[in-house]
């Protein structure tokens, strides 16, 4: 049996009076890929954000390969890598 890897149980993110993520549930094993297609404005790179800790859930939960404290979290956060909104190159 595949570890999971990544977890979410009703992650949502909310800016002010504005919802960026509502209620998200995901399960992603070792060893599947995945890719978030959207619009603009759905939600993406907010998802990311979460996951990477770059900013954090107004409720919900996230699990990476099973630790779901926040030094765990951060912990385990070593293990992945991520870019989000590269700036342009000049």
């Amino acid at each position: 049996m595949r570890e999971i890897v990544l977890a979410t149980k009703n992650l949502s993110k909310n800016y002010n009076n504005f919802t960026a993520l509502q209620n998200i549930n995901m399960e992603i094993k070792q060893g599947e890929i995945y890719g978030l297609v959207g619009k603009n404005g759905a939600g993406k790179t907010t998802l990311l954000r979460l996951i990477t800790g770059q900013a954090y859930g107004t409720e919900g939960d996230i699990s990476l390969f099973g630790a779901t404290s926040n030094a765990d979290l951060n912990k385990q956060r070593k293990r992945n890598g991520a870019i989000i909104d590269m700036l342009p190159y000049r």
